[in-house]
């Protein structure tokens, strides 16, 4: 597997002798793709902080350049593992893994699985429930995480309020 398998964009740090300190993977939310202005500019900030930052479009988006998911949760998570495995190969430093979205659900159902945990999760937008539907909650699998996690989410997200 390569990053062109991944439908991947590298941000390429500067480095020194020692290469980047480590790799980040970043995807998409449910209607987007790699090239979201938000994955560019966190990618850019990361490969700025001196790690190899890549963005990478989920398998559904890899076979479908417009529209949304369609019961393509397991092939997706399968895609995650496989990112999480190719840039362990890519480095001796930290993997932190993490999407926008569905991108950062399906990444997390991933870390929650033993298979194949990043060192450090990091999620944008995370979709606690559907658009105005907060009993229907999308946090089961949280308690397995064991990784250091970030959640990042805006006050005006319809998917989950601060609260």
């Amino acid at each position: 597997m390569g990053l062109e398998d991944l439908a991947g964009v590298a941000h390429e740090p500067e480095v020194g002798p020692t290469g980047p300190k480590g790799v980040v993977l970043l995807t998409h939310g449910a209607g987007g793709d790699r090239d979201a202005a938000l994955l560019v500019g966190l990618c850019d900030e990361w490969a700025r902080q001196g790690y190899l930052a890549i963005r990478y479009n989920l398998p559904y988006r890899r076979r479908r350049p417009k529209g949304p998911p369609s019961n393509s949760a397991a092939s997706d998570q399968a895609g995650i593992a496989e990112a999480i495995a190719w840039a362990r190969t890519q480095t001796d430093g930290p993997v932190t893994a993490g999407g926008h979205s569905y991108g950062g659900r399906m990444t997390s159902m991933v870390t929650a699985n033993p298979s194949e945990r990043p060192d450090l999760l990091a999620l944008t937008s995370y979709p606690l429930h559907p658009p105005g539907k907060p009993e229907r909650s999308r946090t089961e699998h949280l308690p397995g995480i064991t990784v250091p996690t970030v959640f990042t989410h805006g006050t005006a997200d319809p998917f989950g309020t601060i609260e």
